[in-house]
């Protein structure tokens, strides 16, 4: 933007949208009290301006706090976001929209490219994210020492692991890397028993598809109808098994088999 003129082009994240907000606000209340001084018939159209000015002000600076403090983190860059939502271990909603089904169809036809990309990545290519639980600091040191690209996150102010106990797996880690996380993850945390693929919902950021996160929301694992694995099935995954053969065993453990939305 330059001065109080908006360029549309130039308005590229949330936070300069409500900056926006705040140039249309004075250009409308200058307009407002500009007519309230020169009409003079009929009476009463000058006090209402004046009235719907000061509504018109109200309103907008009760909006802009609401965005700026309960929707804060909904203002952040698409990247920031993303981090957001993965500390609070969620990253979609569990429903495929229609408008999102065409990388998915992608992937499908082209199973052979996919896979081939997997193949070439280095394990520490590969980040596993884990929420700040009791036993984090061991499980982090197990995942480095393996060779992974380990992060800690904050399991949102809540050191109770029934409520984590999910894993969030990337679609396009190749299933070794895969597998070796989720025994690590298992072997330290015995309450994991929840697994979900990042395409099995709202498409989100491409690098998502590349992560693994340990410790994810289990109120987030209902709402996906996911179903209990038990620990010894973890632990007896084959990190041989081909991608799409892996992938159909994840989701046999979904509510309904895994079946994805009709197109």
């Amino acid at each position: 933007m330059s001065g109080s003129k908006i360029i549309p082009e130039k308005i590229t994240t949330p936070i300069q949208l409500v900056a926006t907000w705040f140039v249309m606000l004075v250009a409308l209340v200058s307009a407002l009290l500009s007519a309230a001084h020169w009409i003079t018939r009929p009476e009463w159209a000058s006090a209402f301006l004046v009235l719907l000015t000061g509504v018109l002000i109200a309103g907008v600076l009760i909006f802009v706090a609401a965005m700026l403090t309960v929707f804060r983190p909904h203002l952040q860059e698409g990247k920031e976001y993303a981090e957001w939502l993965k500390d609070k271990g969620l990253y979609s909603d569990g429903i495929l929209r229609a408008n999102q089904v065409s990388e998915m169809i992608l992937q499908q036809a082209h199973p052979q490219e996919a896979e081939a990309e997997q193949k070439i990545w280095a394990k520490s290519e590969i980040q596993v994210s884990l929420s700040q639980l009791p036993g984090a600091g061991k499980l982090y040191r197990n995942l480095v020492n393996a060779g992974f690209n380990a992060a800690l996150y904050e399991a949102s102010g809540s050191d109770d692991v029934d409520a984590h106990a999910a894993i969030w797996i990337g679609s396009l880690v190749p299933v070794a890397y895969a597998v070796e996380a989720i025994k690590l993850a298992v072997t330290t945390w015995p309450h994991l028993k929840f697994l979900h693929l990042s395409n099995d919902g709202p498409v989100p950021p491409e690098f998502v598809h590349k992560q693994l996160y340990l410790g994810g929301a289990t109120k987030t694992a209902w709402t996906f109808g996911l179903l209990e694995w038990p620990k010894d099935e973890l632990l007896g995954l084959d990190g041989t098994m081909e991608i799409e053969e892996f992938h159909r065993v994840v989701r046999a453990r979904y509510i309904g088999g895994g079946r994805k939305l009709d197109l």
